[in-house]
Parts: C-alpha cells; sequence; structure tokens
C-alpha cells in the first residue's frame, strides 16, 4: 500500500486537507472536486502547479 494515502473522513474542511498536499507540488488531481474550494486556495499557495479537477457530478 502506498505510504502517501491517507484514509480521510467523508467531508473535512478545505485547510485542513491543505496541510496533506505539498506546497511545491508540480500536479494535483482531484476528484470529485464539488466547489473548488481546495483548489482556489491551493492556487494561492501554489500558482504554477497543474491542476486537474474531475467532478462527480458536472451539474
Amino acid at each position: 500500500m502506498n505510504q502517501n494515502l491517507v484514509d480521510f473522513p467523508e467531508k473535512l474542511p478545505a485547510q485542513e486537507l491543505l496541510k496533506f498536499i505539498p506546497a511545491d507540488a508540480k500536479a494535483i488531481v482531484e476528484l470529485g472536486c464539488g466547489n473548488s474550494t481546495i483548489a482556489s486556495q491551493y492556487k494561492q499557495i501554489n500558482p504554477h502547479c497543474r491542476y486537474i479537477e474531475i467532478k462527480s457530478d458536472p451539474e
């Protein structure tokens, strides 16, 4: 098992999730990104990261 994987509770505040993302990440893929809160906050930390969002319900 990959030691970088963390078993998150179903709903965790964006600020808590951001603690697990390296500040110098080159690319991030977020599944089921909802209203893109984490993406917008992380882009302030690392504007050069390639952030890919895959929405579970595009509507």
